[in-house]
């Protein structure tokens, strides 16, 4: 099973493989949503613009990136967790809870997929000429269409790598894709 974090309006997590009978659960994470609150269910659980922007994501749990217990007791622990386009939006200290939050409800040997932008790539990519204007600052900064919709961290290979095995998972992998975005997996030890 897969509790795909952060789900977007993807419908399976780029970084695994789609397998027969595997379960996804698709968890939207609201940093406005206290702590201690979940919501089960399809479409938007207060009235804003943000939410109608995400009512075509039909999560399947609407819950805090920190706080998955509640999807835990009710789906079992995860063998899988993918955290994809999702960090960057969080400060350093809460990406690092929510590392360590996941790896603490991953099955023994569970597998971690993370996905963030790759500023050192960016960095070459605007020193060499093939990322300019509006395509870098939207890598930099989000697409700023809401107010959630914003990076509040960077992240390079060795950032992301410290910060996994801080967290608890075992020496990561990490590729440089597409090319500006950095590709992890790892597992809880």
């Amino acid at each position: 099973m897969i509790f795909h974090v952060g789900c977007g309006g993807h419908l399976w997590p780029y970084g695994f493989p789609k397998q027969e009978g595997e379960k996804n659960i698709r968890i939207d994470v609201r940093e406005s949503i206290p702590r201690d609150e979940i919501s089960i269910g399809k479409g938007p659980i207060y009235p804003t613009n943000e939410n109608e922007a995400r009512q075509a994501m039909q999560p399947d749990y609407i819950a805090h990136c920190c706080e998955l217990d509640s999807v835990t007791a009710m789906e079992g622990r995860p063998d899988k967790i993918a955290a994809e386009d999702l960090l960057e939006h969080m400060p350093f200290r809460e990406a690092l809870e929510a590392l360590q939050h996941w790896c603490g409800i991953l099955k023994k040997h569970g597998c971690l997929h993370v996905r963030v932008p790759d500023i050192e790539g960016l960095a070459l990519a605007y020193a060499g000429g093939k990322l300019i204007g509006p395509r870098l600052v939207r890598r930099l900064y989000g697409d700023q269409d809401y107010e959630l919709n914003v990076h509040k961290s960077g992240w390079t290979t060795e950032m992301l790598k410290d910060a996994l095995v801080e967290c608890g998972f075992n020496t990561p992998v990490i590729e440089s894709r597409e090319p500006w975005n950095l590709w992890a997996w790892c597992f809880k030890e």
